[in-house]
């Protein structure tokens, strides 16, 4: 049994412990659990972040943040005031032994604050890796307080030089990292390399070109290479900060020959939120025939074109207000939930997730990841199969099984869009 203690608080966490010991869990839970509530839009859903780092070569710490308004405060008889307490455990396996447990651990931490108070609480743990290779954890966090559970499966590279999870990207200013994978325009921010000998990267700028997924029955075949539009060395320092004006994502590598490393984004203004006129019209690239979506792109007014094609869909100015928000609503969703190199309503899960709606169900692997609208059996059911591919940059894109079967479903959803109606499959 190893003991240790540690903790890291960052921005706003007020009063907090950190409890850390190590344990052997046989199971393997994650993989057996519905992990559909991490993708619901309902507000106190647990929705915590994480960021894996490998410190040095058998150590890798992971990161992970909670914003106070998802958990419950209540007050007790040995506290002052109101308490939030949180539990954390994972447990690593090696990918090609996934029966194998390389390290376990489980961390516990209280807040005292006030309910309704938001503010993000951010804490870190480590873990002993001691040989390289590809791993995966299975990590559950739980609020003690109301019993709510959240599952994650998180990937970690720890193979060697340039690998993405060698690279930590924090706030300007802060130890904190970046829970997201995308930065906001001049949002400033440093990067950490886990060998302190590297005093500069090689960055590789790639213009935000990509379009959006095809359609679930599509099978034309859609594996688009790139190549940077720019590239240039940057020198780094510990007070170094940076910020992105062109939109696109970056790469960053300690030489010119890796093709890995670590990537970030920097996608359209207010990204994931949608407030560009343009922007509005690039989603009904799913709702539309060519030329209808032609028209609009080329109008004068292109807010007025997307107005008057969402009111002819609903009939009135009221409805349409109703189906605008919603549809919006799971753009900026499918953003923050699915976002890889480009927008996630672009990507195969974002694509599903506007168009039906969030999955009643969801079971994911090492591999794979299910979602299972309705029963999932026979015509009461649909079930999209998502395969997790191998992305240097990215360890969260997953491909869609294409199927011309789609097709009825597909075209049902949409004719239901186009008619006025928010669609959720059912």
């Amino acid at each position: 049994m190893k003991n240790k203690i540690l903790l890291q608080t960052f921005i706003f966490l007020s009063t907090a412990f950190l409890l850390w010991s190590c344990y052997t869990n046989p199971r393997s839970s994650i993989t057996r659990q519905n992990v559909a509530p991490q993708y619901y839009s309902e507000e106190k859903v647990l929705r915590p972040k994480y960021v894996l780092y490998n410190v040095t070569d058998s150590l890798t710490r992971l990161y992970f943040s909670i914003n106070s308004n998802d958990l419950l405060y209540k007050s007790n008889s040995y506290d002052v005031g109101f308490t939030a307490r949180i539990l954390l455990s994972y447990v690593v396996h090696p990918v090609d032994f996934p029966k194998m447990i390389a390290d376990s651990g489980h961390v516990v931490m209280s807040d005292v604050g006030t309910p309704g108070q938001s503010k993000l609480l951010a804490a870190s743990t480590d873990m002993d890796i001691l040989l390289p290779g590809k791993y995966y954890l299975e990590v559950t966090f739980r609020d003690l307080n109301k019993m709510s559970i959240s599952y994650e499966l998180l990937y970690l590279d720890h193979r060697g030089k340039n690998v993405r999870n060698n690279f930590l990207f924090t706030l300007d200013s802060s130890e904190t990292p970046l829970f997201n994978n995308y930065v906001e325009l001049n949002e400033r921010f440093r990067i950490h390399y886990n060998n302190p000998l590297v005093a500069k990267f090689f960055v590789r700028y790639y213009k935000n070109k990509t379009g959006p997924a095809p359609p679930p029955f599509s099978l034309e075949k859609y594996n688009p290479t790139f190549s940077p539009d720019s590239s240039w060395w940057m020198n780094i320092a510990p007070d170094h900060s940076i910020s992105f004006k062109n939109e696109g994502w970056y790469t960053f590598n300690t030489d010119t020959i890796s093709k890995d490393g670590a990537m970030i984004a920097r996608l359209h203004e207010a990204y994931p939120k949608i407030i560009i006129q343009r922007q509005l019209l690039y989603p009904l690239r799913y709702l539309t025939m060519r030329e209808e979506y032609y028209a609009m792109d080329t109008a004068k007014n292109t807010k007025k074109a997307v107005d008057q094609f969402w009111l002819d869909c609903s009939g009135s100015q009221e409805r349409a207000r109703e189906v605008i928000r919603y549809f919006y609503n799971r753009v900026e969703a499918a953003n923050k939930l699915f976002a890889t190199e480009k927008e996630g309503w672009k990507t195969d899960r974002g694509m599903i997730y506007l168009i039906f709606g969030p999955p009643a169900n969801v079971y994911r692997n090492v591999d794979s990841e299910s979602w299972i609208y309705g029963s999932g059996v026979g015509a009461g059911g649909l079930t999209f199969n998502f395969t997790h591919k191998e992305n240097a940059f990215t360890d969260q894109e997953f491909v869609l099984e294409h199927n011309p079967e789609y097709k009825v479903n597909w075209m049902t959803a949409v004719d239901s869009w186009r008619q006025g109606h928010i669609y959720t499959f059912n």
